[in-house]
């Protein structure tokens, strides 16, 4: 079962913060091409099949026995041939390590390819994948997002005299700049590309190409073949017979993620490698961006057809007027800011339990969810009474058909525990060691006896489950669904008399006064500094502070904003200036108790737990402090001597994914990246 409890993640392109993941880079490759392509591609509908297998689509051949999918001991290749006779066609790396293809090794129509270089087929390989022995998505052990499709194309009109005869580049996108037909080539860096133009009756004329890209003089007459070695951009400008220009960039393909398009100085342009680029007008005379740079970028290259004005201011820039780039060296920049510490800041006030005075809702005779109060998330109290006779039974048993999803159980004001049965049986006395707590006898009285439960709604499932119990077992099933009750229904019985007079109250005393608002009073919350330990079955109110300019300096770097909470045996809900940011979960351990299931809280997560994300947009703007708001409650068990722990409470740089070492081992991966203003104007 996982508590999801301040961000999830589902190791998704972009970070629970905003960040752009690597594979937020990868998405953009994917969408440019496709997007480039969709009109030839979408009407063809299903794939030919091809390989050394029964009924095999004749066409294509590929030597290696490690590219293919891998059906049944066969690989099989999958492609389009459009009605016109281009071919798409997929080259597929199942492995974990690249593979180098030799020269002739994929024939496609009779066109075989790579013929004056070697081809290289990389892996996907995103920051994050966690080490051998994890049972994780992008493990060594679990590699499904680690392969990579390579999509080939070849016999592709480009000019109306000019087609691709084939490329073992990837293609980013094909489309107009500034009236030319610009295709955009990306290999791994390092690796090799070869591209071949045909379909001319007379030679395209070569009016630029960069020093680093060859041109194979051994190819036939009627192509035109260039091979070159990815890295920096590169760039080639073709003239046919016609007139017609072919702009040809050759970039990285690290590059080629980062490679972004846009219109101003009355012209089009293009930007790489900027880690993102965002546009803070609408305006193609003078356009106001911010650009986030990765740290370690050296070079920004701008692709454009007349020289740009910028308020870069670093460097010497010049306009090449021949490959249409400019280059613009990077500034050298000091270290990172650091963050405030807030563990002198802290204030506490102890929550109240709630009393005989205060508005309950009733529930009736019998034990109902929450629903039927008209309470559908976060805590609430619920409580219920048995009358004993003099002598009390001798019997300390509780039990309670179903109770969701994280309970703390109070009997005539002492706390006694807190389980998580999310849905099954709160029973101390049953045979599953998970469920057994303390025997309630020594807390009973002759007469009333009150139970006091301190209920958190923690949420739904995304799916439809069951109901009932396990087929051959007496386990219940969780009450998972989206559509599951919550609170305690059922059947409850206390020392073998049932519970009556049930009641229920919402929140808590400091949430209904809003003690979590900046504003709010703080006569009587007092000073402390962590770690600090919580009274058994206690909730304590704890608040800090911070300035928006000691986190956001006047500084080239960002990086996002956490909280990070520490603690042992606590759950906890979160505000910043007045807005509820998460919940905690300090651990597992307590997860585990009065449930059959297993317990994660950091389940499809690439981020920590315990790292809750502070919005630049949460911060203040008028030099007022920033309050942060923590209700700590414990949930130490019946066995503890004492209640909760909060080691620390601090501010961190949000890592928002996880990175490897050289050992192999996860560890955090703080996203920084350096913003500049610049704006693009004409001269």
């Amino acid at each position: 079962v996982g508590y999801f409890h301040n961000v999830i993640n589902y190791y998704g392109a972009i970070g629970p913060a905003g960040s752009l993941r690597e594979k937020f880079y990868h998405f953009r490759r994917v969408n440019a091409f496709f997007n480039a392509f969709d009109s030839l591609l979408a009407p063809l509908l299903h794939p030919l099949r091809s390989g050394d297998f029964d009924g095999a689509e004749p066409g294509l051949a590929v030597s290696s026995a490690e590219v293919g999918a891998l059906e049944e001991g066969t690989r099989v290749h999958y492609w389009f041939r459009t009605p016109d006779g281009v071919w798409f066609v997929q080259l597929l790396n199942e492995g974990t390590t690249p593979v180098e293809l030799a020269p002739l090794s994929v024939t496609v129509d009779g066109v075989s390819f790579p013929r004056f270089s070697t081809m290289t087929l990389p892996t996907e390989t995103y920051p994050g994948g966690t080490p051998s022995g994890a049972s994780e998505m992008n493990s060594v052990d679990s590699p499904e997002e680690r392969h990579f499709a390579h999509i080939a194309v070849g016999n592709l009109p480009l000019l109306p005299d000019l087609k691709l005869g084939y490329t073992t580049a990837g293609i980013l996108t094909r489309r107009e700049f500034n009236g030319g037909r610009l295709l955009v080539l990306h290999c791994p860096a390092g690796a090799t590309g070869e591209v071949s133009f045909s379909g001319f009756a007379a030679a395209p004329g070569v009016d630029f190409a960069d020093q680093g890209v060859i041109r194979e003089t051994a190819a036939p007459a009627d192509e035109l073949v260039f091979t070159w070695t990815a890295g920096a951009p590169q760039v080639v400008r073709l003239r046919t017979a016609s007139g017609e220009t072919l702009r040809l960039w050759l970039l990285s393909t690290a590059d080629a993620g980062r490679l972004w398009f846009f219109r101003a100085a009355f012209q089009d342009l293009a930007l790489t490698p900027p880690a993102d680029l965002e546009l803070l007008n609408d305006d193609a005379m003078n356009l106001r961006t911010r650009v986030s740079l990765s740290p370690g970028t050296d070079r920004v290259f701008l692709f454009s057809d007349t020289p740009v004005q910028l308020n870069w201011g670093y460097g010497d820039p010049a306009f090449n007027a021949d490959s249409g780039v400019t280059v613009f060296d990077t500034p050298n920049v000091v270290a990172a800011p650091g963050l405030p510490d807030l563990s002198a800041t802290g204030r506490v006030r102890p929550e109240s339990v709630p009393g005989a005075g205060d508005d309950w809702l009733e529930l009736g005779t019998a034990a109902a969810p929450l629903e039927d109060a008209g309470i559908i998330s976060g805590p609430a109290w619920v409580r219920a009474t048995v009358s004993l006779p003099d002598p009390v039974p001798d019997n300390g048993q509780l039990y309670i058909d179903h109770a969701s999803d994280i309970v703390g159980i109070y009997v005539n004001g002492q706390y006694i525990t807190t389980v998580c049965p999310v849905g099954t049986e709160i029973d101390n006395q049953a045979w599953n060691g998970s469920y057994r707590f303390a025997d309630l006898r020594p807390y009973l009285v002759p007469g009333v006896n009150e139970v006091l439960f301190r209920v958190e709604i923690w949420g739904h499932g995304s799916f439809m489950w069951p109901r009932g119990r396990i087929i051959a077992t007496s386990a219940q099933i969780p009450s998972l669904g989206f559509d599951a009750f919550k609170g305690l229904w059922g059947a409850a019985r206390l020392a073998g008399r049932d519970l009556v007079n049930w009641q229920a109250q919402a929140l808590s005393t400091g949430e209904r006064e809003r003690w979590f608002e900046p504003g709010a009073d703080e006569s009587e919350f007092t000073q402390r500094t962590l770690p600090l330990t919580l009274g058994r079955g206690q909730q304590l109110w704890y608040r800090t502070s911070f300035s928006t300019a000691d986190v956001r300096p006047p500084s080239r770097w960002r990086a996002p904003l956490a909280l990070r909470l520490m603690g042992r045996n606590l759950r906890a809900t979160i505000w910043l200036n007045g807005k509820l940011i998460g919940r905690w979960l300090s651990d597992e351990d307590f997860l585990q108790r009065g449930a059959w299931t297993r317990a994660l809280r950091a389940m499809w997560m690439n981020t920590s737990p315990d790292e809750f994300p502070l919005a630049d947009s949460l911060l203040t703007d008028d030099g007022t402090d920033n309050v942060v708001a923590i209700l700590l409650e414990d949930v130490s068990a019946d066995t503890d001597a004492s209640g909760g722990l909060l080691f620390s409470a601090d501010l961190v740089h949000f890592a928002g994914e996880k990175g490897r070492d050289d050992d192999d081992s996860t560890i955090p991966a703080v996203p920084w990246s350096l913003e500049y203003p610049v704006v693009f104007a004409p001269f």
